[in-house]
């Protein structure tokens, strides 16, 4: 038996492992990242929950999260991108403004979707610590 990993979770795959090689967030220190399953329908592939633990901007709660969905989009085969910084468990739990918000990038390129993840995380780590 052969057992193959979906499209999906290739592509996703494929996106983490650019973003692991992203100089501008190996600068990034004292925040946690971790990855988790995504399946909605047809699209299967990654989450990746951001946390940053205080200090963040003043007035601002002491933990802030930002988690995208990322996966081979279930009309074209594009890859899409969702944001969101509710807390979400599962594809039930993400707002119906999240999907109708997603970003969509050529399959052939998860080199671009990944630059707009870690673009992201990087404007989120600012604004939760309140730094220009």
């Amino acid at each position: 038996m052969k057992i193959e990993r979906s499209k999906g979770l290739v592509i996703a795959q494929k996106i983490v492992e650019h973003l692991r090689k992203d100089g501008s967030l190996k600068e990034i220190q004292d925040v946690e990242a971790s990855l988790g399953a995504y399946q909605n329908g047809r699209e299967q592939g990654l989450s990746l929950r951001v946390t940053v633990w205080g200090p963040t901007a003043v007035g601002e709660p002491a933990v802030k999260n930002l988690t995208f969905f990322f996966a081979e989009y279930r009309i074209p085969d594009n890859i899409v991108v969702y944001e969101t910084t509710a807390m979400v468990e599962t594809a039930c739990d993400i707002p119906d403004e999240v999907f109708a918000e997603g970003r969509q990038f050529p399959a052939d390129k998860p080199k671009n979707a990944a630059g707009h993840i870690a673009a992201r995380i990087t404007d989120f780590v600012k604004r939760a610590r309140g730094t220009p």
